[in-house]
């Protein structure tokens, strides 16, 4: 799953590419806060550079006027609409990905329960 995430993060560096929009240069992790803040609001519409780089978390060692420039681009139907596709998309692997951490631990927890067996240095991902 977690490969699956990670090629849809390249899925959506793409159509970013092909809109000339280079966020990815100026932020380090785009799917970090700054990067989803960014990418959702792109998606909801909002395709002014001005506003979009004010998403921007203030620790962003690039400073808002860079990140304006990189958010200058066109704004391509089909492109936006690959976007959309790939960050739902790498959404929902995490979801199904916290899912299955979840099922793990509640299995887990129901073994160890059963045979009274104390799993050291354990910690569930909940």
């Amino acid at each position: 799953m977690l490969r699956s995430a990670g090629k849809e993060v390249q899925h959506m560096q793409k159509p970013l590419v092909l809109m000339n929009i280079k966020v990815d240069t100026v932020i380090s992790d785009i799917l970090g806060k700054s990067g989803k803040a960014i990418i959702e609001a792109i998606l909801d519409g909002n395709h002014d550079p001005m506003s979009l780089a004010q998403l921007a978390a203030p620790r962003c060692k690039a400073g808002k006027e860079t990140i304006e420039r990189s958010l200058e681009g066109t704004w391509d139907v089909v492109h936006l609409f690959e976007l959309k596709q790939s960050y739902a998309l790498y959404k929902y692997i995490h979801t199904q990905t916290a899912d299955c951490e979840e099922e793990m631990d509640r299995l887990l927890d129901e073994y160890t329960d059963g045979c009274g067996t104390y799993m050291q240095g354990y910690a569930p991902t909940r």
